[in-house]
């Protein structure tokens, strides 16, 4: 969540519909701008994490980005008990059931953004990347010494 900016919770929908939104902008930008070198994530001053990791991942890796709440709490100790020992097919069937019921209650914090890491830094796409209609202009900074591209918030990307 960027300080001062209240979370905005986003539904699995939503949130699966932000990061297609977020992939084809990025298509686009690599297609526009044929030096780009880069990769997505999802991003806020709290973490960070791959913009296609897992809910499991997230929890792991950048727990803040799911909504505090009682389905996170179902979800976490859920995720904790291990699989069923006798992985009968039936078993499994209802675990993956089970956890997927769980996932689809979970809110994702909307303020999170989905932003640009770059593999090979090239400054001079920088300032053009900083300028493109397909980036944030608000949210990345626009000054020489940032190197920061941020396509949108999950929850402009969700809609």
């Amino acid at each position: 969540m960027v300080a001062g900016v209240k979370k905005q919770p986003l539904s699995q929908q939503a949130f699966e519909r932000a990061r297609a939104s977020a992939k084809q902008r990025f298509a686009q930008l690599r297609e526009k701008h044929a030096a780009l070198q880069a990769y997505l994530v999802l991003s806020s001053p709290i973490g960070q994490v791959a913009h296609e990791a897992a809910i499991n991942d997230i929890l792991k890796g950048f727990p803040e980005m799911i909504m505090d709440g009682k389905a996170k709490e179902d979800f976490v100790r859920f995720s904790k008990s291990p699989k069923p020992k006798d992985q009968t097919p039936e078993k499994l069937k209802q675990w993956r059931r089970t956890n997927d019921e769980l996932v689809s209650r979970l809110e994702i914090d909307g303020s999170v953004q989905v932003e640009l890491r770059f593999i090979h830094l090239n400054y001079e796409l920088i300032p053009l990347l900083q300028k493109d209609s397909l980036v944030d202009s608000r949210l990345t900074p626009q000054s020489r010494a940032s190197i920061r591209i941020v396509l949108g918030t999950l929850s402009q990307l969700s809609r």
